[in-house]
């Protein structure tokens, strides 16, 4: 796809959402061995991927374990979230 943008780096993921733009796409949260482990989509990929790597949802049962296994996240820009 020429249109995904990796940003695969040493950076953390909650680090790499924040440079996420302000606009619809795709994520895709990667384990360790980069195998994407969650797909999500979004009206604005930098408010809804960051929003992972926040207090409140790494204290929400619902998301603690994925978050925990977050290595790395990447999106891919689209016209909408649909």
């Amino acid at each position: 796809m020429s249109d995904q943008v990796s940003t695969s780096d040493r950076t953390p993921p909650g680090e790499k959402a924040k440079q996420f733009p302000p606009a619809p796409g795709v994520y895709l949260m990667k384990d360790a061995e980069g195998r994407v482990i969650y797909v999500g989509k979004a009206k604005n990929l930098r408010n809804r991927a960051s929003h992972y790597f926040t207090k409140a949802a790494i204290e929400d049962a619902r998301t603690v374990d994925l978050v925990k296994a977050i290595a790395d996240i990447d999106f891919v820009p689209a016209d909408s979230e649909v």
